[in-house]
């Protein structure tokens, strides 16, 4: 795990929850357990495998589903809803992250490994409507957004290949190299200090 500092005076954020939130798209058998102060909420959502998930601020969550159009979205009462997505063809999905700045939904298709084809989507949660940001990221893995707007994107490429880059808001492309030399690059996020923090797998 890497830790890359925030730009200064950049907000600083801190997650904390007491609930944990099991989202899953077929039937659990399985008994759960809860570590202390934690309890288990599960939601059932009837589609195919889910492979991207996002937390708005305002408590809804964005759910995406690999080989479909549709996103699921789950408002805080609990009531689920499907948005069709426009403006692009979903294949294989993996992360997301909810804009801070528009409200839309960022979403990662790696298409197929090894076609030099992968996307990162803007999708407007009103409309379904996508915008194209990067394109042609083959092995692209995940995608942060800081609470200024600046958008980071991981590429799994392995082999000393993998790195992180800043990606603009416009739709043009890869604008820096925020880390090199990594391997198979995985998840984002940020800490409390607003801290980006990048995990790859060797």
């Amino acid at each position: 795990m890497f830790v890359f500092p925030r730009e200064k005076g950049c907000w600083r954020r801190v997650l904390a929850s007491v609930f944990s939130l099991l989202i899953t798209s077929v039937g659990l058998n399985a008994e759960l357990y809860a570590a202390g102060g934690y309890g288990v909420q599960v939601i059932g959502v009837g589609k195919g495998s889910i492979n991207a998930v996002a937390y708005a601020s305002d408590g809804t969550l964005v759910l995406g589903h690999s080989n479909s159009q549709d996103l699921t979205v789950i408002a805080p009462d609990g009531i689920q809803s499907t948005l069709s997505v426009t403006g692009a063809t979903l294949v294989s999905l993996d992360g997301g992250w909810i804009d801070p700045i528009t409200g839309d939904f960022l979403l990662v298709d790696n298409k197929s490994f090894g076609d030099d084809a992968g996307d990162l989507y803007s999708i407007n949660l009103d409309t379904g409507a996508a915008t194209t940001l990067l394109t042609g990221l083959d092995t692209i893995a995940d995608v942060a957004v800081r609470a200024t707007g600046h958008i980071f994107v991981s590429d799994a490429a392995g082999n000393g290949d993998g790195g992180v880059f800043e990606v603009a808001r416009d739709g043009g492309g890869i604008t820096a190299t925020v880390v090199s030399g990594l391997e198979f690059v995985a998840g984002l996020d940020f800490d409390s200090n607003g801290d980006l923090i990048v995990v790859q797998s060797n």
